[in-house]
């Protein structure tokens, strides 16, 4: 029996974040849950008006690229983000990994979402002028 994660709509990249589909092409599965997680990585808490709880820190991950970010901090944000991950209901564990390239003023997010199905992968790729989210197949 697989598990129903709910529908969404798919995710594409953009200038400084991530759009809807401009297809209204609908994700379901891992990828809808992944979709919906990397969403809550990339708002700052309170942004959403009909989920203020949901978010990280004031502006999503995007705002660690412009802050002083180093080594000794990385693990605390890894910490925070995982727990952001965790708080959608559909997510049982996350598994987070940062990487900082301050030459490119970029970033890379790396989760691995463990789902009453199984585990799934996905990376956020941000910097100064542009998201990335590529998703497991």
């Amino acid at each position: 029996m697989t598990t129903d994660y709910g529908t969404t709509i798919g995710s594409v990249s953009s200038g400084a974040g991530l759009d809807m589909d401009p297809y209204w092409r609908r994700v379901t599965g891992g990828k809808a849950v992944a979709v919906a997680v990397a969403r809550r990585l990339l708002v700052g808490k309170g942004s959403l008006w009909w989920a203020p709880d949901v978010g990280f820190g004031e502006s999503g991950i995007l705002g660690l690229i412009d802050d002083d970010i180093t080594a000794d901090r990385v693990p605390m944000i890894e910490r925070l983000l995982r727990a952001e991950c965790e708080a959608d209901e559909r997510v049982l564990g996350a598994d987070v990994t940062l990487t900082f390239d301050a030459n490119a003023s970029s970033l890379t997010c790396s989760v691995l979402l463990e789902l009453g199905s199984g585990p799934f992968r996905f990376v956020l790729q941000a910097s100064a002028v542009s998201v990335s989210l590529l998703l497991s197949p």
